[in-house]
Formats: structure tokens, sequence, C-alpha cells
């Protein structure tokens, strides 16, 4: 199985099929590679158990139908694999906020209900909250983020309710005529 990408998710999937018993190469187009202490300590061990091998930096130059052509520095290599798992992301700079006091664990940042981090007053949703932890969609992001925002309203405005409600709760939208019959 070839791994491409440097995301958590690309990290933890080659780790774990190399756990599994499968011939995993692990590469991305940078040396580094993201994930939470765990994950990143079995990438460590798995290589040098040499039972997942990583090519990095390496840029994913083609598809064949036996595997892949990666560019490395030192040149072209072509890598069979039964399986390509084309797993990147998008790294955003977070560095103005390393200094914050958000006790961070690792990439994510714990939250409590609603998003509430140890700092008042800021909450986490999405690829950065501790609760969501491998599961990484925009689904999921989007419902954090709905849930989080109607606390941090709460928290600005205490009158506020956390749980406004649905206009289902509050009379919702008025009966539709029946059809003429």
């Amino acid at each position: 199985v070839l791994v491409v990408g440097g995301v958590p998710q690309a990290t933890r999937a080659a780790t774990d099929l190399a756990s599994a018993g499968a011939r995993v190469i692990l590469t991305h187009r940078r040396a580094g590679f993201r994930g939470d202490p765990g994950t990143l300590a079995a990438l460590e061990a798995g290589r040098a158990a040499g039972t997942l091998e990583v090519l990095a930096p390496a840029v994913l130059d083609r598809l064949t139908p036996t595997g892949a052509v990666l560019t490395l520095g030192d040149g072209v290599r072509e890598v069979e694999a039964d399986t390509v798992l084309v797993l990147n992301g998008y790294l955003p700079d977070l560095s103005p906020l390393a200094g914050w006091p958000l006790e961070w664990q690792g990439e994510y940042v714990p939250d409590g209900p609603g998003g509430e981090t140890a700092l008042p007053g800021v909450y986490v949703v999405g690829d950065l909250a501790r609760s969501g932890g491998d599961f990484k969609l925009l689904a999921v992001a989007f419902a954090q983020a709905a849930v989080a925002a109607n606390h941090a309203a709460h928290h600005v405005r205490p009158e506020l309710k956390v749980r406004p409600g649905h206009s289902s709760e509050k009379g919702g939208y008025p009966a539709r005529p029946a059809p003429d019959a």
C-alpha cells in the first residue's frame, strides 16, 4: 500500500496498515508528518523495525497500473502498490496561536461542551478540536461550529440561550394550504 500525504489521517493510515501486516510506503512532499504523539511514535517505530518505508520528501508524479512514480531528490522511483491512498490536506500557519494558553495536546486543542477551550471565550471546532480525533469531515466541523457559535453568543450575552431552539419548536413555518381537490 502506498500512502501519499503528511496529514494526521495519512500517518495514522500508514501505521495502522503496517501494524495489520501490510507492506506500506508512506510519502509526502515534505519530510515531516503530522499526527498525535502516539501515531508519530508508531511511525518512527515502524521505520526502525522496517515494517514501514518512508520516502520523503518526494512528489507523486503519476499513478500507473501497478503503483506510482515518485520524484525524489536523487531522481525518479517507481513504486509498486496494489492500493494507493492519497490523503492530502491543507496546513494553515497556526504559529500566532502558539502562545495562547489553550493546553495544546500535540496538534489538537482540548475542548469541552460546545467547543470551549481552557481560555474563556475561545472556542475550537473542526480539525483542531481534540473531541473530533481523527474523524475529519467538513460536515462535522460545520455542526461543531453551529454549536460553538451558540456557546460563544451565550458567553458574550449570558441572557441568550445556548440552545435557542429550532423553528419547528417556535411554531415553525405557516401550514401550507391544502391543494384544491
